[in-house]
């Protein structure tokens, strides 16, 4: 288990000041026994890993880099919570995410995608899951892109 990593920088305040104002309740992003990704654009702002959860990441030029594996055999008590945005106006997110559910695993993944500035922005996703035997992953994704909205969303995923 991972050590908790908290960037309590402006950006990471922004990015969950973002998250409440879309009805979302950033405390959780905080909390020792939740597993959660915090990236804002292509920075890392906070990583925290539970129990038979794996997280693997690395920022890249756009976005981020993720492997994302749930341990043969682990139901994961708490929804693991995925924070992407992109806090300028402008800008492109480039998210390269592979989940895998071991056999026997069971996993609920909230993605949250925060863009409260966005006049130009691009957010791309390119996803691979792998589900094994009895195995169960459940993803729900929501956006917030304030007011002037102006986001491209370009989701695909191969399962």
């Amino acid at each position: 288990m991972d050590v908790i990593k908290l960037d309590t920088s402006a950006e990471f305040a922004a990015m969950a000041d973002a998250y409440e104002r879309s009805g979302g309740d950033p405390s959780v992003l905080k909390m020792a026994d939740v597993s959660s990704l915090v990236v804002s654009g292509n920075k890392i702002l906070s990583a925290n890993q539970t129990e038979g959860v794996v997280l693997e990441k690395e920022s890249t030029e756009s976005g981020v880099d993720i492997m994302l594996t749930i341990k043969k055999g682990y139901t994961i008590p708490n929804p693991v919570h995925l924070c992407f945005g992109v806090l300028p106006k402008e800008g492109l997110q480039q998210i390269n995410v592979t989940m895998i559910a071991e056999e026997d695993a069971s996993v609920e993944l909230i993605a949250h995608c925060t863009f409260p500035n966005s006049e130009h922005v691009i957010h791309k996703m390119d996803g691979k899951i792998i589900i094994h035997r009895n195995a169960s992953l459940t993803y729900n994704e929501t956006h917030f892109h304030g007011k002037k909205g102006g986001v491209e969303v370009i989701p695909q995923a191969k399962i």
